[in-house]
């Protein structure tokens, strides 16, 4: 889990399961960001940007809005998976300090 503040960023390395490949070469590295947050009579929002690599090659990447609480999955398949798909569940949580 990563917990981030409005304009911040941050990364994670993240243990993945490739059917046939050594768990050492299994490692990705997750980045994200925080951009604007807002607040109105709808709720909460905030603009997302994620991207997830495997060693230098980036897998995806993407810009989202999410609404507080919402949650959103985002994936993408990889010739490194042999077609299998990769899945990134991403649920923002606005709160005050």
């Amino acid at each position: 889990m990563l917990q981030l503040r409005e304009g911040g960023g941050g990364g994670q390395a993240l243990q993945g399961t490739l059917e046939g490949v050594d768990p050492i070469d299994s490692q990705f590295n997750l980045e994200a960001s925080i951009g604007i947050t807002s607040a109105g009579d709808r709720g909460s929002s905030v603009e997302i940007s994620v991207s997830l690599a495997h060693f230098s090659n980036n897998i995806l990447s993407t810009e989202v809005y999410a609404a507080n609480g919402q949650s959103l999955v985002l994936g993408t398949t990889s010739p490194l998976t042999g077609g299998g798909a990769l899945i990134l569940v991403v649920t923002p949580t606005i709160g005050e300090d």
